[in-house]
């Protein structure tokens, strides 16, 4: 293999290690405990995620348009110092605003990044004409994430635990650091001819809009990982609640992040084993069920019995994000591939902010378990347009 293409082989190794130390962040463990000591009520905590969709919202498509017309390299780099940013507010905050201010750079970092990776990725690998690894690749690259997430719980639990929770976020800061040395290293992927990079970013947007306009199909398998994952954040940002509800002691809450975050890498991992067994259509169906029959039962479940379904929502989860991106990269052109995937995000995160709405009145209008069912519910009905339409679109 020459030179040239070797560059695009350490690119893949680079985004190993991104999403290793992007998710080695002691921090998330505790967070949401290190956010109500400083007198953040889940209300608020809401609305911060509404405010973190909203900067989302307005940057996704034109970052994307940026990546496709100018450079997935640098936005990566750019990406990585606004994360850098994020922990030095969240470190000094203490009201709700400077919350506020770090989730509007956590947003803005986020907007780079969507898309971005993943499309990186896939044209890394169309370089080396492997691209249809690419569901292999994003397994392995969420078995990592999910690897440096098990690992950080573990030890940012105990460190909590004995240190207080400052000293978690200090270590997270050094992670990030890490992470953005790293993006220095990757190459840009030459995939797109220079004639088409001359097109304008609105040109790229408006050809990405004109795409998802007329793939049916594709947004139909878009929309089933929008649904899922706009339910599944409130999941993954509340677990910590839940536990402490059923009277889970901090000490154990590494323990139990681990099993979930072990959980959701394996399934991730084996995501392109189940494609080529069976149709799209069957494992989205399978998967939506047992989200619908997990969230409920964990809603209902107030004791330790309550981790089971948890634990099997967080398998199914691990399984969506290769799959459904798969489905979209593997169908969508090198020059509108990041902006298509933005659309996508942006979508999600209007999803999101409707999501939080309904479960941030019910959780603490109620509790938390009221919350989970409500998610459950949405979930339920969304099926039913699911069901309905899947033989027609799959």
């Amino acid at each position: 293999m020459d030179r040239r293409l070797n560059k695009y082989k350490l690119n893949i190794y680079l985004m190993y290690g991104y999403w290793f130390f992007h998710n080695l962040i002691f921090a998330y463990v505790i967070e949401r405990l290190y956010w109500a000591s400083k007198g953040m009520s889940t209300q608020q905590v809401v609305y911060t995620e509404i405010i973190y969709a909203s900067v989302v919202i307005i940057l996704e498509v034109p970052t994307g348009s940026l990546a496709d017309r100018w450079s997935k390299k640098w936005l990566m780099v750019i990406n990585s110092l606004f994360v850098i940013v994020e922990f030095i507010i969240l470190i000094n905050a203490s009201s709700f605003w400077h919350f506020a201010l770090a989730v509007s750079v956590s947003g803005i970092a986020k907007s780079l990044a969507s898309g971005t990776s993943n499309a990186l990725v896939y044209d890394s690998l169309k370089m080396l004409n492997k691209e249809h690894s690419f569901e292999k690749i994003s397994g392995r690259l969420g078995f990592f994430d999910y690897s440096a997430s098990l690992l950080a719980a573990l030890i940012g639990s105990y460190i909590a635990y004995k240190s207080g929770y400052v000293s978690v976020y200090l270590l997270s800061l050094i992670s990030v650091s890490i992470c953005f040395m790293i993006t220095l290293l990757l190459s840009e992927p030459n995939s797109i001819p220079i004639e088409d990079k001359t097109q304008s970013y609105a040109e790229c947007i408006r050809e990405s809009f004109n795409f998802l306009k007329l793939h049916s199909s594709i947004r139909f398998v878009l929309l089933f990982g929008i649904v899922i994952s706009s339910v599944f954040i409130y999941i993954d940002e509340f677990w910590q609640i839940y536990l402490s509800e059923i009277k889970i002691p901090v000490l154990l809450f590494g323990v139990i992040s681990s099993a979930r975050m072990l959980s959701a890498s394996i399934s991730g991992i084996y995501a392109y084993k189940l494609k080529d067994r069976f149709s799209y259509k069957n494992i989205f169906s399978m998967l939506i069920i047992i989200f619908i029959v997990s969230i409920l039962s964990a809603s209902f479940i107030k004791s330790y019995f309550g981790l089971i379904p948890l634990v099997i929502c967080f398998i199914a989860f691990g399984l969506v994000e290769p799959l459904a991106l798969g489905y979209l990269h593997h169908r969508t052109d090198s020059r509108i591939r990041a902006t298509v995937e933005s659309f996508q995000s942006l979508v999600l995160r209007a999803a999101a902010i409707a999501c939080g709405l309904l479960f941030g009145y019910f959780s603490t209008k109620f509790n938390i378990f009221t919350g989970f069912r409500v998610l459950g519910i949405i979930l339920a009905v969304y099926s039913i347009y699911y069901f309905a339409f899947k033989n027609k679109h799959i």
